[in-house]
């Protein structure tokens, strides 16, 4: 599961990405990623 989060967050984007505020951005992870947070969170 945390896997995937690390692919792509150290993969798949560029560290500038990391710093830049971008709505769609942040839509992409919340798609990709909010089963797995909620999963962890529990």
């Amino acid at each position: 599961m945390y896997q995937e989060v690390l692919d792509f967050w150290f993969k798949e984007i560029e560290p500038r990405q990391w710093w830049i505020k971008d709505n769609a951005f942040d839509q992409l992870i919340r798609d990709r990623f909010s089963t797995i947070h909620d999963q962890a969170s529990r």
